[in-house]
């Protein structure tokens, strides 16, 4: 991937060793005059405070491509996405807009399966809720 993303002219421009077996990669590039960014988190196992999110192999089995990139199947980004911002506490607007789409195109009952991996009870469909509406 890492050669892919050099010869697309994409600069390494910082790496974050976050987490045991967890990096984040921030690429830039040039359009024109403008500059854009990607970052890459690649974790090879995710766990906090007895929640295992799903190993890299599970986040990939299932993967799409999209242009240069392999990305997880919605169900994967969903339930990584959650857990994730669960540990922090917190959810940039940019990540519940992401959470948003994610519930409309796996439908409510899925991510309420998928929120249940997390989250026990009805406290799971009161997330979803949360996360459909915004209100995170």
């Amino acid at each position: 991937m890492f050669r892919l993303l050099k010869e697309a002219d994409y600069i390494p421009i910082q790496v974050f060793n976050y987490f045991v077996n967890a990096y984040y990669f921030v690429f830039s590039w040039f359009e024109g005059a403008e500059i854009n960014y990607v970052a890459v988190d690649i974790i090879f196992e995710h766990r906090r405070g007895g929640l295992i999110v799903p190993s890299g192999e599970e986040i990939v089995s299932d993967r799409r491509r999209q242009s240069i990139f392999w990305i997880p199947a919605p169900e994967s980004e969903f339930t990584y996405l959650l857990a994730k911002k669960t540990w922090k506490a917190a959810v940039p607007a940019k990540q519940a807009r992401r959470l948003r789409t994610l519930i409309e195109e796996l439908g409510r009952p899925k991510a309420e399966r998928l929120a249940g991996q997390l989250f026990l009870g009805k406290l799971r469909a009161r997330v979803v809720e949360a996360c459909a509406s915004g209100c995170v």
